[in-house]
């Protein structure tokens, strides 16, 4: 049996039977399986097992595969994350830095991804931190205008944009 496939039946079995809260700790469970890899390949066969970070009711978050998130007891998914999990604002040329509570990045960038604002082309995120790429000729005004008609709190955060 090829390796990755091997990594990969050992993090559904994983995730199936334990309680992992992030990457670091599935990292060193499966190490006690004597599975030694980098942090990126992790990352990725996560992406290909489509795992998502969800919070349970007492907010702790964890690991859970696709096909578990309804199914899990105690788990709810956020369709959209509050934007009110954003602490801060940067901008550097079309990219826009945004920084979150721990934990809430993806989910930020899910909710911005869900309003399908023109002036977004697309969003990377971590874990408390994500980039947006702002499309080619819009200005970072008619960014901030439509993200403040969406949540008029975020106003306080979000520096003073000139129109350029």
């Amino acid at each position: 049996m090829e390796s990755k496939t091997k990594r990969l039946i050992a993090i559904r079995k994983i995730l199936e039977t334990d309680k992992i809260n992030n990457q670091d700790a599935l990292q060193k469970k499966l190490k006690e399986f004597g599975f030694y890899y980098t942090q990126a390949t992790l990352s990725r066969d996560l992406k290909f097992l489509k795992v998502a970070k969800i919070a349970d009711v007492i907010g702790e978050y964890r690991l859970v595969l696709p096909e578990f998130i309804n199914k899990t007891e105690g788990v709810r998914v956020e369709k959209n994350i509050p934007l009110d999990k954003i602490t801060s604002m940067e901008f550097s040329g079309n990219i826009v830095v945004i920084r979150t509570f721990p934990g809430y990045a993806n989910g930020v960038a899910s909710t911005l991804d869900s309003y399908n604002f023109y002036e977004i082309v697309g969003s990377v995120a971590g874990d408390d931190t994500l980039m947006l790429v702002l499309r080619e000729g819009s200005s970072r005004l008619d960014f901030v205008n439509r993200l403040i008609t969406k949540e008029p709190n975020l106003k306080e955060i979000i520096p003073v944009v000139k129109n350029y």
